[in-house]
């Protein structure tokens, strides 16, 4: 029986990503956006790609959350939505 507390979270929500068709849809839900997050949701092959996340200035000045990483979902075509107080990360394939 796998442990879940030692598994590395990232490398399989990545996995579980890639595996989508074309009839899923990918929503992450995360406070924070850093990164090549643009790289997690543009495997697979899911024909709808959503994230949810905080747009607050603090999150942005603090560095949690870059404006690259946004733009590069952007330029994906992944939908961005906003969401006040988010401060859960979840990946739902459906």
């Amino acid at each position: 029986m796998e442990t879940p507390i030692l598994k590395d979270m990232a490398t399989r929500w990545k996995r579980a990503v890639a595996s989508t068709v074309e009839t899923d849809s990918v929503l992450v839900f995360s406070p924070y956006l850093t990164g090549r997050v643009d790289k997690l949701l543009t495997v697979g092959k899911a024909a709808k790609r959503s994230v949810f996340t905080r747009f607050d200035m603090e999150t942005f000045v603090s560095g949690a959350s870059t404006i690259t990483a946004l733009r590069r979902l952007i330029e994906a075509k992944v939908e961005v939505w906003k969401v006040d107080g988010l401060h859960a990360k979840m990946v739902i394939i459906e």
